[in-house]
């Protein structure tokens, strides 16, 4: 469980997920992902930096922010290109956790406050 401050959650590959919608795979243009759950759940893209003491990394990250596009997540998805991820955004302060329902590739989450600080 962590903490979800009004900010955002970043799960990168390693992988990400949220589930909840139990639905089959289907073509989608999502960025660097092969296969989505749904048509009919769609997800805009989005750059995230992150600063990091080695350096700047830049993540190309889909944006989940409707509770149907969190709960469908990376559901079904068998890729992600390196750079990849999705961000989950909430936009007040929150508790609660992710469960990685049909997550079929490896999973790394960061949990960030309203600052844009990583937290866990």
């Amino acid at each position: 469980m962590g903490r979800f401050f009004a900010g955002l959650a970043l799960v990168l590959l390693a992988g990400v997920s949220c589930g909840g919608v139990d639905t089959p795979p289907a073509p989608s243009p999502s960025v660097g992902a092969e296969t989505s759950p749904s048509p009919t759940v769609t997800f805009g893209a989005a750059k995230v930096l992150i600063d990091t003491e080695g350096g700047s990394v830049i993540v190309n990250a889909e944006k989940a922010e409707t509770p149907e596009q969190r709960a469908v997540g990376l559901m079904h998805r068998t890729s992600l290109a390196p750079d990849a991820g999705m961000v989950f955004l909430f936009f007040e302060e929150r508790t609660g956790g992710f469960y990685m329902k049909n997550t079929l590739i490896p999973l790394s989450i960061a949990f960030f406050d309203s600052e844009g600080i990583i937290v866990a």
